[in-house]
């Protein structure tokens, strides 16, 4: 019978290993280690005599008004990803007192901070995969952003209300007659770099869709979510190496059309996440206004 692990770190509960440790799924004389850069949940990899692994506690407070927070989802697009190698094997899907549990097989590989192409690369992969069924749909288009806006609306300083109010793009956008499977959220800590690009994957499947791939696009050049997890926006260089290795006109042209929309949600998203004491967000605020601003001074075609 396996036994509990000891020196735990402190941030491991108790009930977290209780339940873990009959499954015996996990490495014999496990070291428990914090991954850093998960925004909502909590992750530890453990390694130790055996193949090391992921395990993933999810908050019970996690979703927020553009990202859903679903572990049933993420054990899905494991399960069904894992064979192409864009997401880690899944090992258990559970519950413990502590929350919703997810384990898997942990990758080598390193978040994506350099090399925009790679990460174009990885999107049209994932983008041109089959969708499984009864995923949310998100078909984009200005009438979308509007109702994810509305809803953060109430929440948001008067001084951003205002500013947003002016700046609110006018060109009505429809929504997207081209559809396929969307990560939902491949910002750069969602990204893993391998050896090779074919050992490229995503991770934090938590809030995957079917819907625009402009929307997933649009979320990787995001500055505000670029300088949340690699510390800087994408150079022009960057942008373009990004949609180039891409190599969809129609959808590259797509992401330029609805910049301005994009911005101005993610300017309001950051708002939201300020006035729940998020300092990262606050400090990347400007940034989507910034870009905003200059989105609105580029002639129209």
């Amino acid at each position: 019978m396996a036994t509990p692990p000891e020196n735990l770190p402190d941030d491991v509960p108790e009930s977290l290993v209780s339940y873990l440790t009959p499954l015996n799924l996990l490495p014999r004389n496990a070291v428990w280690h914090r991954l850093q850069g998960g925004q909502t949940n909590r992750l530890w990899h453990l390694c130790g005599d055996g193949a090391p692994v992921v395990v993933k506690l999810f908050s019970t407070s996690g979703t927020t008004p553009l990202f859903p927070n679903d572990p049933a989802q993420e054990a899905l697009m494991l399960h069904h990803l894992a064979p192409q190698g864009l997401a880690p094997a899944l090992l258990h899907s559970g519950t413990c007192a502590a929350g919703a549990v997810l384990l898997y097989a942990h990758q080598t590989g390193t978040p994506w901070q350099t090399d925009a192409s790679r990460a174009g690369q990885l999107l049209q992969r994932l983008h041109n995969t089959p969708a499984p069924a009864n995923l949310r749909q998100i078909h984009g288009g200005s009438a979308m952003v509007e109702a994810q806006v509305a809803q953060m609306w109430p929440q948001l300083d008067s001084a951003l209300q205002d500013q947003l109010t002016r700046l609110k793009p006018q060109t009505k956008i429809r929504a997207s007659d081209q559809i396929c499977l969307l990560h939902g959220d491949p910002v750069p800590g969602n990204i893993l770099i391998g050896e090779s690009a074919a050992q490229d994957m995503l991770i934090d499947w938590q809030c995957p869709a079917v819907g625009d791939p402009a929307e997933d696009l649009a979320l990787f050049l995001s500055p505000a979510m670029q300088q949340i997890y690699r510390g800087t926006a994408l150079s022009t260089r960057e942008y373009d190496g990004f949609l180039n290795a891409y190599d969809d006109t129609k959808i590259g042209a797509r992401v330029i059309e609805m910049a301005p929309w994009h911005h101005w949600r993610m300017a309001a998203y950051c708002g939201w996440k300020a006035t729940k004491g998020s300092p990262a967000y606050a400090a990347a605020l400007p940034l989507e206004v910034e870009a905003l601003i200059r989105c609105s001074k580029m002639p129209s075609n």
